[in-house]
């Protein structure tokens, strides 16, 4: 049974954290955004909408990225 596409919001939100020396520093890979230690400030939002069901780009590991990065700065 196939669902029917729904429209659905997809929001880009750009922070920005200042590391101190003393605060262990962080990577990519593990960083947790814990207000404890970084006091994260919201820059920017930007949001638009797509149709989604289960076959999204966004809803795959391989494409989420390339998708994303197009909904929000379209190549010309």
């Amino acid at each position: 049974m196939e669902f029917e596409k729904v429209l659905v919001k997809v929001h880009k939100i750009e922070i920005m954290v200042i590391e101190s020396d003393w605060m262990e520093p962080f990577t990519e890979e593990n960083f947790e955004c814990d207000p404890e230690y970084y006091n994260p400030s919201v820059m920017s939002v930007e949001s638009t909408e797509v149709y989604w069901d289960d076959y999204h780009p966004l809803n795959n590991d391989k494409t989420k990225y390339k998708h994303f990065n197009n909904l929000f700065h379209p190549t010309d």
